[in-house]
């Protein structure tokens, strides 16, 4: 009796384990995964696998005094539901692979290095009847598809440098292409020997569709407003030099 009640609050209660089977993924990509489940000290009754795919957000707020201040919020950007269910005796283990869909719009988190702040990973969810949920956090390694990585070796060759990296909260914006989620990346750029009228920094988003990747350039100078320029690519452009004068005319 006294292993059962600790088993629902999650003491000695079964565990869950998520196996990423792919070294890199590129959103919008299918990956595998593999799911280990191994009992804990009593039977228990398993009803579904839940996972969800997170990041980490940024928003600027006003505080009570009227100060503004930057908050952080856990985001998730989409769901999956493995119907599995069956009861898991003590110390049992189990192991599964399922296919799972990558987001189009998920983050990228592999370029930058440090300055890169943005953070994806998969949250897995045992419903155990009667008892406290099991869960296991799992960070993704996400790359850029081809047509980003080429915009971006693009303005580096016009002479820009990657300053930052990070998730915003809120809805971009394009004229041709929409968002679905309610956050967007943004790839923050500096420009080398930038005169005093010039460009101080460009920030770049994607909104990938799967067949097309609007970009949207946030143009920050030193001297004036923001200004907003957008373009679109075919997700199967690869070369940098097919982006670099349309870039040029954006920024010039």
């Amino acid at each position: 009796m006294f292993s059962k009640l600790l088993a629902r609050v999650g003491i000695g209660s079964a565990k869950v384990d998520l196996v990423i089977l792919d070294e890199y993924l590129v959103p919008g990509q299918n990956f595998d995964v593999e799911i280990h489940i191994e009992g804990g000290n009593v039977p228990q009754e398993i009803n579904g696998i839940e996972l969800s795919l997170v990041t980490r957000g940024k928003y600027e707020g006003e505080g009570g005094d009227g100060g503004e201040f930057t908050g952080y919020k856990d985001i998730a950007l989409q769901s999956w539901h493995i119907d599995w269910s069956g009861t898991v005796d003590p110390q049992e283990k189990y192991a599964e692979k399922f296919e799972l869909d990558l987001h189009p719009e998920t983050p990228i988190t592999t370029l930058g290095g440090r300055g890169n702040q943005s953070r994806v990973w998969v949250e897995t969810d045992l419903d155990i009847k009667s008892g406290l949920d099991s869960s296991d956090k799992d960070y993704l390694p996400v790359a850029p598809l081809p047509a980003q990585q080429a915009l971006l070796e693009a303005m580096e060759q016009l002479g820009y440098y990657l300053k930052k990296v990070d998730v915003e909260l809120g809805h971009l914006r394009h004229p041709n292409v929409q968002s679905e989620l309610n956050c967007y990346q943004e790839i923050e750029f500096g420009l080398r020997g930038s005169g005093l009228f010039g460009i101080k920094e460009v920030e770049v988003s994607f909104i990938n569709t799967g067949n097309d990747i609007g970009v949207v350039l946030e143009i920050d100078r030193t001297f004036g407003s923001d200004s907003y320029k957008t373009m679109l690519l075919p997700t199967t452009l690869s070369d940098p030099r097919q982006i670099i004068s349309q870039l040029e005319r954006i920024l010039g």
